[in-house]
């Protein structure tokens, strides 16, 4: 049964962040999670705390998830194509814009050159 109240979120996902501290304290070894030294020599305890980390957050996702993975996976991909749509539409309307663009500086340059020859035909 899912909480109702973000209260009731508010106490889960603490609940929950308590037993994750005590997991990885207990793979760890480490009782304050904070111990002193370098990269080096504490990569295994990190590396543990990401995975568990990684593996509390898949859980609070599947838990408070709005739909079903297919519908999840269906709005996702839904999505990923209107953004993608919007970035290719906007990516035409650049390039048309930047096509005017040069199209009008050819016709500016394409008249001062006529109007120097024609004044250095003069002179």
């Amino acid at each position: 049964m899912k909480p109702s109240t973000e209260n009731e979120i508010a106490g889960k996902v603490h609940e929950v962040k308590g037993v994750i501290k005590e997991k990885v304290r207990q793979l760890t070894n480490d009782p304050d999670l904070e111990g002193e030294g370098t990269g080096e020599d504490k990569w295994p305890s990190k590396f543990t705390a990401f995975a568990v980390g990684v593996g509390a957050c898949a859980l609070l996702a599947m838990l408070f998830a709005p739909a079903s993975g297919e519908e999840m996976r269906e709005y996702l991909t839904d999505t990923l194509k209107q953004g993608l749509d919007g970035a290719a539409s906007t990516g035409k309307g650049w390039t048309r814009r930047a096509q005017e663009t040069v199209d009008d500086v050819k016709v500016k340059v394409a008249g001062a050159v006529e109007a120097g020859g024609k004044a250095y035909r003069t002179a």
